[in-house]
């Protein structure tokens, strides 16, 4: 396989610049146009599952699978250790500041907890630690999928079950932690990530015939088209959604400049940021 590609690094590092933007809100009080910066923030989720399809396709190699599963699994319960351990922290200064019993509360923390709670980061479980959830779920998949060489296959089916996903979560349906997961989210954009790295030349070839200005407008156009969408949803159905049927098509244009230019911010501060981007993911909300 080819070197590393620098890109993702830095497309990594502008993915947990939205994701902190999405969580600490800073334009709340921009009214409208804070919630719309939101709205576009989103694709950077499934921008990280490209990145993650792509690099362990990269790899070719089918021990590095099982050891991508056991890091991440081991990030999640390590940090979901801490998240609880802060919650409960808190809780304890709380009522000794209050003049009550130390451990008070911490038996109706645990009362309600199910496994549920893990697979879909409710509960105790800390809301942003569903994407480590989902990409453990996931590399399994993706390791079948590389085994048996099916990548086609898999795209078509993740892609109907994640419009399918885009349906039940924007048109008020389910709530949107249902298909925010690996069935609906994670498998097809890591594989979308896979497919990319897989076809990488002709797909090269094909981005290659699009001049630079045309394919600025393409993604600004899908930008105000995700906007639009978002506007939908929030207005006539519920703002719950978090990607849209708009999001894979700017998710792809987006990941294929780094597909065309391997060494964007080669050296440079943000890519060293955003090779820690899952460090600053999973750390983040305790800072916040």
């Amino acid at each position: 396989m080819d070197g590393r590609n620098e890109s993702l690094d830095f497309i990594k590092f502008l993915c947990i610049s939205a994701v902190v933007c999405i969580h600490t809100n800073p334009f709340l009080d921009f009214g409208d146009i804070g919630w719309i910066i939101k709205a576009v923030c989103r694709v950077s989720v499934p921008i990280f599952f490209m990145c993650s399809g792509y690099l362990i396709y990269s790899k070719n190699d089918k021990y590095y699978f099982f050891k991508y599963s056991i890091r991440i699994l081991k990030i999640f319960i390590v940090w979901s250790i801490f998240y609880i351990m802060f919650a409960l922290a808190i809780q304890s200064m709380s009522n000794i500041l209050h003049g009550r019993e130390v451990f008070l509360g911490y038996r109706k923390y645990f009362e309600h907890f199910s496994l549920l709670d893990i697979y879909y980061a409710k509960g105790i479980i800390m809301y942003h630690l569903w994407y480590l959830v989902a990409l453990f779920f996931t590399v399994p998949i993706l390791y079948f999928t590389f085994k048996y060489n099916i990548i086609n296959q898999v795209l078509i089916i993740s892609l109907i079950l994640n419009l399918i996903g885009v349906i039940l979560s924007n048109f008020g349906f389910l709530q949107f932690y249902v298909t925010r997961d690996t069935l609906f989210l994670g498998i097809f954009y890591s594989t979308l990530g896979m497919f990319i790295r897989s076809n990488l030349e002709y797909i090269k070839e094909h981005l290659n015939k699009i001049s630079k200005t045309k394919y600025c407008f393409i993604v600004i156009v899908l930008i105000l088209i995700t906007v639009c969408e978002s506007i939908i949803y929030k207005t006539k159905f519920s703002d719950s959604g978090t990607y849209y049927f708009s999001t894979m098509p700017l998710a792809f244009m987006i990941f294929g400049i780094c597909v065309l230019n391997e060494s964007i911010g080669k050296n440079s501060i943000f890519n060293k940021i955003g090779k820690n981007s899952l460090g600053i993911y999973v750390i983040h909300v305790a800072l916040m």
